[in-house]
């Protein structure tokens, strides 16, 4: 009998689900993660009074010419966060039968692999304890 891992009912309730992160220090990788930060996303977010520094290619030249005044857009700092998943794979996760350990674990970690991947983030799924030909000993990529 296969193994049905995610029917479609249950992908549809993931849907739902979003990851989201308390740190917004992401390392200027862009992404769909709206952080409360000014920053050079493609969402405008407000308009600011030109101040010493400010990048020039934000000035909006159009209010200049109505009101005589510099004003630069704002848009909303987009991030992307990198999820990483680990998954034990050692054999302990097979015994005893009855319980599906690894069958659960598994499950899991495809639902939260798939409510990153809706959410346009990286996802890395890490086997450990695995048999492995890697070079990283104890993980199966």
């Amino acid at each position: 009998m296969p193994l049905k891992l995610l029917d479609p009912l249950f992908l549809k309730k993931l849907q739902i689900l979003q990851l989201t992160s308390r740190k917004a220090s992401l390392k200027g990788r862009q992404g769909d993660l709206k952080v409360g930060k000014h920053g050079t996303g493609i969402e405008f977010m407000e308009y600011k009074q030109y101040s010493l520094g400010d990048d020039f290619k934000h000035i909006d030249w159009n209010i200049y010419g109505r009101l005589d005044r510099l004003y630069v857009k704002m848009f909303h700092a987009e991030r992307s966060l990198s999820v990483y998943i680990f998954l034990d794979a050692s054999k302990s996760m097979l015994l005893p039968r009855k319980d599906k350990k690894f069958e659960y674990g598994l499950k899991t970690a495809l639902a939260l692999s798939y409510v990153a991947l809706i959410s346009r983030n990286r996802v890395k799924l890490i086997l450990l304890g695995g048999e492995s030909k890697s070079k990283t000993r104890g993980m199966v990529h």
